[in-house]
Order: structure tokens, then C-alpha cells, then sequence
């Protein structure tokens, strides 16, 4: 096993205590009224990630570590790749509050598919409409909610 195992199942089951012990606490009510308590199903999705994360550390600590050993798994353009895409992301996100889930939605999926080579402008035409257009419909018709 990596390193990067190591790291990462202990910083998940930290997140994992802290959030079974200070978040959902805060967030959530103990008690119900018929049936399961609102922190139950989410207590139990963080002991699976607690105890998955466990696993992972136990094993990477039994485990031979390879000769040349990262706690960073990705090379330098694997890392600025994820953070360009990132970036792209928190981009269009913020794009919603000026220009409208419409044209955000459309811009958000354009530009990473641009961004991941995407040059065919049929698909870059097409996909947009109907993703952002299906989601528009399924939204304001359906679950008869307003969007900006």
C-alpha cells in the first residue's frame, strides 16, 4: 500500500469522529417521532465510513511499502488537471448568482467540456440544452420549485 492510503484513511476517520460527535450532534434532533431519529441513518453511514477508513489503515500499515514511496498519488498535471476542473466548478457555481441557472448550467457544462478536449460543437451545443433544459423542466414543473 501508498502512504497516501495511510493519510487518507486517517484524516477520513477523523472527519468521521468529528463528525458523529460534534456535527450531527448540533445538526441534528436524537429523537423522532414514529419511527427512526433524523441522526440515526447518518450516524450509521459515518461508522461505515469510520470503520471502511480503519480497514484501509490497518491494511496499509501491514502492507510492504513500495520502494519509492508519495503521500501525494498524482503526478504535478494529474494535481493541476483536478484543480483547473475545481476552479472551473467554483466558477460556474458562482456564475448562478448573476447570470441564472440557465446560462450558468449551460456555461458550467461547456466549459469542462471544453476543458476535458471536447471539440465536436454539435455536443457542445446539444448536451447543455438538454442537460441544463431537462433539469430546468424537471425542477420547475415537477417539484414546482423557482430557480434564478
Amino acid at each position: 500500500m501508498k502512504p497516501s492510503d495511510l493519510a487518507a484513511g486517517t484524516v477520513l476517520i477523523l472527519l468521521g469522529l468529528y463528525t458523529l460527535f460534534v456535527v450531527l450532534p448540533a445538526q441534528t434532533s436524537a429523537t423522532g417521532g414514529i419511527g427512526l431519529a433524523p441522526r440515526d441513518l447518518p450516524a450509521l453511514a459515518t461508522l461505515v465510513v469510520i470503520g471502511l477508513s480503519a480497514l484501509l489503515v490497518v491494511q496499509s500499515c501491514i502492507a510492504k511499502l513500495p520502494g519509492r514511496a508519495s503521500f501525494w498519488p498524482a503526478s504535478w498535471h494529474e494535481t493541476l488537471t483536478m484543480f483547473v476542473g475545481f476552479a472551473l466548478a467554483l466558477a460556474a457555481t458562482l456564475a448562478f448568482q448573476f447570470v441564472g441557472f440557465i446560462v450558468g448550467g449551460a456555461v458550467l457544462i461547456v466549459s469542462i467540456m471544453l476543458f476535458m478536449g471536447e471539440r465536436n460543437w454539435l455536443r457542445l451545443l446539444f448536451t447543455p440544452t438538454v442537460v441544463v433544459g431537462g433539469m430546468y423542466l424537471f425542477v420547475t414543473r415537477l417539484l414546482h420549485v423557482t430557480v434564478p
